[in-house]
């Protein structure tokens, strides 16, 4: 743990100098917080004013990232959470109709649960979205202090960029819900 807060710091400091720090930073504690939840995927989304999805970054098993991202998502449970704006937990997904997603039918996986994060203004259309088709074992429903700090870092860090700014970074997929 100690090696890899090291990591996020020694990340932070550098992301002014290359993009791809900022890419790397953003990665590491998507890894960190999909880990914290024992989860198997993890996506920093948006839904910008035109519709779709635009994912800034994901995790899958292993820290890669995930092919097809946006496919991976359930329109249902990001925008049940963005209305709400708070943490929203979604459990037996797969058996649920409204949960379904786009790549669903590709893979025929489906995950068994959902955790979507919304992020504080001016980022209240983005979240991360954290899911698995495992099944989850006892969780509070409260965010832990280290939580909390990698949402409000990765919100930190796109406020960096400002709102036009953000536009600029390239997300990895657009796709239309």
């Amino acid at each position: 743990m100690a090696d890899e807060f090291v990591e996020i710091l020694t990340l932070l400091s550098r992301q002014g100098e290359h993009r791809r720090y900022r890419t790397q930073l953003l990665s590491k504690l998507l890894d960190r917080f999909k880990s914290s939840f024992s989860g198997e995927r993890a996506f920093l989304v948006s839904v910008p004013d035109s519709g779709g999805y635009h994912v800034w970054c994901s995790q899958g098993a292993g820290g890669v990232q995930v092919p097809d991202a946006a496919k991976c998502l359930s329109h249902h449970a990001l925008m049940s959470a963005l209305d709400s704006a708070k943490p929203t937990f979604f459990d037996d997904t797969h058996q649920d109709r409204r949960f379904r997603t786009a790549g669903e039918g590709e893979s025929g996986n489906r995950v068994r649960w959902i955790r979507v994060f919304p992020l504080r203004e001016p980022f209240s259309s983005a979240a991360v979205y954290v899911d698995s088709r495992f099944a989850q074992e006892d969780y509070e429903e409260t965010l832990e202090a280290e939580q909390s700090g990698m949402l409000e870092l990765l919100r930190l860090i796109l406020m960096e960029e400002e709102i036009p700014a953000l536009q600029s970074l390239k997300p990895r997929e657009v796709v239309q819900p």
